[in-house]
């Protein structure tokens, strides 16, 4: 029997991000890029709920025939019903040129894309959180007679796969609890690239959060149909 080789991990994964939202309305100016800012100083990353995610099919799978022949079918399914609840999922992109990405996630280009070196990130996680490559397919997830002894393993699958749909996004996940899990490697973060409509404002901002640390910043361009991005001067200290 051949042996099953994980997914060679890129050299680098990309985090979109919006630096307004509906929150700057409810807790006030400022605060989506205030937060977005402190993830990446602090760093640590937010790991949504799935069940809050885009995608209204997130999570969905299917038992196979042999499993739903089995006297432990309902039990298992209902594992991994309950064993779901309370992951959080952050997500990422194997690439930083994704024309629908930045519409979608960065504010229609007015955001940001953060870069991050895959292996310092994994080595800088708590041990029980998993970094996977997202499959696509036209049918669910299937549970099947061998997941009956792995719920952990049956859970992360169900959570990795989605809808060929969105195979655009070239989608790496990490799965943790719901809320804050902490980057315990400043330098996984490496560069930050500005979207082609970003804000003066923002621009600056950036420019005075990182002062004095190991982040690049580079602005994203449009050239004809295709994205470039050029270095831009950081500052040696905060003002």
């Amino acid at each position: 029997m051949a042996e099953l080789s994980l997914p060679i991990l890129p050299e680098f994964l990309f985090r979109y991000r919006p630096l307004t939202g509906p929150d700057d309305e409810v807790y006030g100016p400022g605060t989506v890029f205030d937060r977005e800012v402190k993830a990446i100083m602090e760093p640590y990353l937010w790991c949504a709920d799935f069940k809050n995610l885009n995608d209204p099919m997130e999570g969905l799978f299917d038992p196979t025939r042999r499993l739903k022949k089995h006297s432990r079918w309902q039990t298992v399914v209902d594992e991994i019903i309950a064993g779901k609840s309370g992951i959080g999922v952050a997500s990422f992109s194997d690439t930083k040129h994704n024309e629908l990405m930045w519409t979608h996630y960065a504010g229609r280009s007015s955001g940001i894309c953060v870069e991050y070196r895959p292996l310092k990130l994994v080595a800088s996680l708590p041990r029980e959180t998993r970094l996977v490559r997202v499959a696509y397919d036209d049918k669910p997830a299937f549970v099947s007679v061998a997941d009956m002894d792995n719920i952990p393993s049956a859970i992360q699958k169900v959570l990795s796969q989605k809808k060929f749909n969105w195979a655009y996004e070239r989608e790496w996940r990490l799965l943790s609890l719901v809320g804050a899990t902490k980057v315990n490697e400043k330098t996984a973060i490496k560069r930050i690239y500005l979207g082609t409509r970003i804000t003066d404002e923002h621009r600056s901002k950036l420019r005075e959060a990182v002062a004095g640390s190991h982040i690049e910043i580079y602005e994203m361009r449009v050239n004809g149909y295709r994205y470039t991005h050029h270095k831009i001067k950081t500052l040696t200290s905060p003002k």
